[in-house]
């Protein structure tokens, strides 16, 4: 069995990308300290600390989409998981059908639920179709610490960041906030903040981080699906 997942291992790929935005704005910094050339290692800093925060966001949907995709592979009883990850796979439904105040449109919205959801909410014991991952992950946007182990708690795995502390032990503290520190830069890249920069060594410092975060993040999640008899890493 494999050490990480395919969903980490794709993680470590995309961050390619990364280190060659980091690598190019070193090589420029060192340049003549013109403003041209601050400018463009800015620039060039800038986009790197985006595409980390979109390659975080992109991991954690990747590895909870693997997720959905074995458990219904193997076919895993319903009971191993919360009962709110129902909610959350018709979370789309279940809001429109409490919007909704006029009968037709209630009845509409049921048939519907039942039609593409009866699966889900039936009395079989165990996940046989596919799941509907897109309506999963759908709203999950900012990939902070707190808003990845809410999103875990979504499965019913509620000591994700217990069991992420216990991994990472003094590097804990570092790791978490890094993620925070780079979705934080990445909403003031977003809104025009262009004091919003760093140097190529804080982005490498960035991505050293935010590497071993997923890394530890990968191996607690996978030995949780692991322990409900869903393993992830094969």
């Amino acid at each position: 069995m494999a050490t990480y997942t395919a969903a980490y291992s794709r993680f470590t790929n995309r961050m390619d990308e990364v280190d060659l935005v980091r690598s190019v704005a070193r090589d420029i910094e060192k340049r003549e300290g013109t403003r041209a050339n601050l400018e463009t290692t800015r620039g060039l800093c800038r986009g790197g600390i985006v595409l980390l925060c979109s390659h975080i966001e992109g991991y954690i949907e990747d590895l909870a989409s693997l997720g959905l995709n074995k458990l219904a592979d193997k076919e895993i009883p319903k009971e191993t998981v919360s009962n709110s990850f129902k909610y959350h796979l018709s979370r789309d439904l279940i809001v429109a059908i409490s919007g909704a105040n006029q009968p037709e449109s209630i009845a509409e919205k049921v048939d519907l639920l039942f039609q593409r959801d009866g699966h889900i909410w039936d009395s079989t014991t165990s996940f046989t179709h596919p799941l509907q991952v897109e309506k999963f992950v759908g709203r999950f946007s900012t990939p902070t610490h707190e808003n990845i182990r809410r999103f875990f708690r979504r499965f019913g795995y509620v000591t994700f960041g217990d069991d992420l502390a216990a991994r990472l032990k003094a590097n804990f503290p570092i790791c978490s906030n890094m993620v925070e520190q780079v979705v934080d830069q990445r909403n003031k890249i977003a809104h025009g903040d262009f004091l919003a920069y760093r140097t190529p060594s804080d982005l490498q410092e960035m991505c050293k981080y935010v590497r071993m975060y997923c890394r530890y993040t990968d191996l607690a999640v996978g030995n949780w699906f692991k322990g409900i008899g869903c393993s992830i890493r094969d």
